[in-house]
């Protein structure tokens, strides 16, 4: 379960959905955890003028909203369509089949392997 030290102040923690969320009464503030439970504690609350405020480490040290997404931007989601995503999916089957007929040597996070039949099938068999 996450703790908070916030000041004496009193915290609620709640496993929501695979997510904590927190909230803390200390002078008014709410503070909620904005990522899941297996997180480094990053959180954030409104102070009494709008601005937000962001903490990546339970709330030992604060920075500004701005500076937090500056340090960790969100990266741009690409919508396809159905048959864009066919038609990719097409394309990569054909360069996995490829380097099997190849026995192509790759670098993987296990080390280096030769791509197989075996390793094509598997992969493209769940995107029938």
């Amino acid at each position: 379960m996450f703790k908070a030290k916030w000041m004496g102040a009193l915290a609620v923690t709640a496993l929501v959905g695979g997510s904590v969320v927190s909230v803390a009464a200390a002078n008014a503030k709410s503070v909620e955890t904005i990522v899941d439970a297996e997180s480094d504690g990053v959180m954030s609350y409104t102070d009494d003028n709008g601005n937000i405020w962001c903490s990546e480490n339970n709330g030992e040290t604060w920075g500004s909203e701005s500076d937090y997404e500056k340090e960790n931007p969100v990266s741009a989601i690409e919508w396809w369509t159905y048959d864009e995503y066919k038609a990719w999916a097409e394309q990569e089957k054909a360069e996995m089949q490829k380097m099997a007929d190849e026995k192509a040597v790759v670098e993987t996070s296990e080390g280096t392997v030769v791509w197989t039949q075996e390793m094509t099938d598997e992969i493209m068999g769940s995107r029938k």
